[in-house]
């Protein structure tokens, strides 16, 4: 499996596509449980893992190339907003 951030990468540069033209900014989301299964998501601090599947991920692609804005919500309600600086 590749990881989810190369899943934003590879959409972003499609062959044959304008230089002028900008590509869809697309959001992924994802459960902490997936995340966890996946080996991306280790632990949330004060967390066990069986609430995992309570706790929604959404990844946005910004401006930047691999930087990511990052959400977290809990039941449903917005816990944390972070920036993901991904590198190679």
């Amino acid at each position: 499996d590749f990881c989810i951030f190369y899943r934003y990468t590879r959409l972003s540069k499609k062959p044959g596509q304008a230089k002028g033209k900008k590509s869809k900014k697309i959001s992924l989301k994802y459960s902490a449980a997936r995340l966890h299964e996946k080996g991306v998501l280790l632990e949330i601090e004060d967390l066990q893992a069986n609430q995992f599947k309570n706790v929604i991920f959404e990844i946005a692609p910004t401006d930047e190339v691999g930087d990511f804005e990052v959400k977290a919500k809990f039941m449903g309600v917005q816990m944390e907003t972070f920036m993901l600086h991904y590198q190679v």
